[in-house]
């Protein structure tokens, strides 16, 4: 139970716990069941030992088949040991009977970690979707944030985040960048040359500022900065 503690987020190291408890505390419940023949000739400690490994555990196919078969020739074997004066018509009854036993719970565990298995499976896919789902809104955000031309922050994200810094009284900085004569600038070389312009502007502005600021396009030529926790005499 401590190493399952411990290693429930590696599944590598996980699997390979559960099983040998599985497996070593099993095989002390079929020895138990097996030395109870030496007192009476029931079979209700090996049917309910194997019954509750088959519901209760979530035990893989390969793991099912080991233990299951290995549950049936312990107690083959500790049959004959403890019961070394029985009639064969009595040995092949028990060995029927657990053998029925055995194969059904085997069946019951195969059946139930197929059904667990396809749960979650789905519940991965599902977390898959939600994941990329995410991102998905993630990027619509961002893309309905940013300016297509310079790649910064737009108006409605520096909106947001000036009425956000108000809200939450946190003292900020505001400054308001023109660009003069810009209109004159695109006039006489065309509008290519004035985008050029402003994104060689706000990524020199850009590169200046610490990670917390807020920079981005307010309109044409003009630049707002925010500085959170910034005052003016700073």
């Amino acid at each position: 139970v401590p190493l399952a503690w411990r290693w429930r987020q590696d599944e590598r190291r996980l699997g390979p716990v559960i099983a040998t408890f599985i497996v070593v505390v099993g095989g002390l419940l079929i020895a138990t069941a097996t030395l109870n023949l030496a007192f009476r000739d029931a079979f209700d400690l090996f049917y309910l030992h194997v019954f509750i490994l088959s519901a209760m555990f979530f035990v893989r196919p390969w793991l099912a088949l080991l233990f299951f078969g290995g549950a049936f020739l312990v107690y083959a074997v500790g049959a004959n040991w403890v019961m070394p004066e029985s009639t064969p018509t009595l040995m092949r009854a028990l060995y029927t009977n657990v053998g029925i036993m055995t194969g059904l719970a085997m069946i019951i565990a195969i059946q139930n970690y197929r059904i667990k298995f396809r749960e979650l499976e789905a519940l991965e896919i599902t977390r898959r979707d939600n994941e990329a789902l995410q991102q998905a809104n993630r990027a619509i955000t961002r893309y309905s944030e940013t300016d297509s031309l310079t790649a910064v922050l737009n108006r409605r994200a520096l909106d947001r985040d000036l009425a956000q810094l108000q809200q939450q009284r946190v003292p900020y900085v505001l400054a308001l960048l023109d660009l003069d004569h810009f209109k004159s600038f695109n006039d006489h070389y065309g509008h290519q040359a004035g985008d050029r312009v402003l994104k060689v502007i706000a990524k020199a502005i850009g590169r200046r500022l610490r990670e917390v600021d807020f920079f981005g396009r307010y309109g044409g030529e003009e630049f707002v900065i925010l500085l959170p926790e910034t005052r003016d005499e700073e």
